[in-house]
């Protein structure tokens, strides 16, 4: 698997709303746990406009299946940022591969 899968799934928490919008594909959805729920397409830029960014993340238990210009990442992340608890997930990361490029298609975030 690529590595540089990994280094955008971790982008994507680490960097704000543009480099998202360079890694997803417009109708992207996305699951987090409440209060935020499931977002879609330019629903999940929005989001990203006023919510903190992460400054730590780390994964384990990294699992990935690749297919004909599809993956899957599955992992568990592990989370910080200012003026708040540590956040822990098992998280799923689906991604497709348009013109060589990888673009996040889903998201799934299930609380430890």
């Amino acid at each position: 698997m690529p590595k540089e899968l990994w280094d955008i799934e971790k982008a994507l928490w680490l960097e704000g709303e543009e480099f998202f919008a360079d890694h997803m594909v417009d109708d992207a959805v996305m699951v987090f746990p409440q209060p935020v729920g499931i977002l879609r397409g330019a629903e999940i830029l929005e989001g990203l406009k006023d919510a903190p960014r992460w400054t730590s993340v780390g994964a384990s238990d990294l699992e990935t299946i690749k297919r004909d210009g599809l993956a899957v990442l599955a992992y568990r992340a592990s989370g910080e940022r200012a003026g708040a608890d540590r956040y822990e997930a098992y998280c799923l990361s689906t991604y497709e591969q348009r013109e060589g490029e990888w673009l996040i298609v889903a998201h799934q975030q299930t609380p430890v």
